[in-house]
């Protein structure tokens, strides 16, 4: 007897293509009320904050953006279905339960996490990244991210007074907010779980590292692709969304 063997073989995924599959698997399940509650409060924000409409399906198709690291594109599925381990979710830990209070008195929520609290050294942070980005963009305005544009990150396309913004913008906006998110994040379960706090020099000077370090690799896969044409292309693209962009005390061009 002869079976049909439906999928791929195991031994032929990569460990990319194996998280691809299981994004689209968890994406083709169906959408309960409360998450479709979500994703629409998502759309709503999108049109209020960048002026341009988002569908249900675009915050979706985000997850699949390539510009958005797989780490992230989990992060977001679990802010899409309220999945992160926050807050009320450690009352139901024995000896847990005080995690669920933040030190600074807060009750712990993914915002106050990642836009709020001063523990975090989240507002530090993301204003660096404002002042960054002011000094090199007149003509679109920062946009602070909150809850509900993480979840539609992967389709935000920025508008102001009707002109919407060249690719290379968008691009540039979702790789600040992925390692700003992933940062602060980061530096909220050392603090809560290993104990360890950073200070305001420290966690600025962490970010600043950190965007170096992403910066130096892009111009790295730049250096090596063979296709010339194609890395002409990558390196105007480079240019466009970084050029001039100060972390340290030399400029990044």
């Amino acid at each position: 007897m002869r079976y049909k063997i439906e999928g791929a073989e195991i031994r032929q995924l990569t460990q990319k293509t194996f998280y691809e599959l299981i994004l689209q698997e968890k994406n083709l399940k169906p959408e309960g009320k409360p998450t479709q509650e979500r994703i629409k409060e998502t759309c709503e924000e999108h049109k209020r904050k960048t002026e341009n409409r988002i569908m249900n399906k675009d915050i979706w198709n985000g997850l699949k953006n390539k510009k958005i690291p797989f780490k992230i594109k989990d992060f977001i599925w679990k802010l899409i279905h309220n999945h992160h381990k926050v807050g009320n979710w450690f009352k139901r830990i024995p000896s847990w339960e005080d995690k669920a209070i933040c030190k600074c008195g807060e009750t712990e929520t993914i915002d106050h996490i990642l836009t709020e609290c001063e523990l975090n050294r989240s507002e530090d942070i993301w204003q660096e990244a404002e002042e960054m980005w002011k000094k090199n963009n007149k003509n679109f305005q920062w946009i602070k991210p909150n809850i509900k544009i993480l979840r539609g990150l992967g389709a935000i396309k920025l508008k102001e007074k009707e002109k919407l913004a060249p690719e290379w913008l968008n691009e540039r906006y979702i790789e600040i907010v992925t390692e700003i998110t992933w940062l602060i994040w980061n530096i909220r379960n050392k603090r809560i779980f290993e104990k360890i706090k950073l200070m305001q020099e420290k966690a600025t000077k962490k970010w600043r590292e950190t965007m170096n370090n992403k910066l130096k690799t892009e111009k790295t896969i730049i250096k090596i692709e063979d296709k010339i044409k194609k890395r002409i292309e990558m390196q105007k693209n480079f240019n466009k969304k970084w050029k001039n962009t100060k972390l340290t005390n030399k400029e990044i061009t």
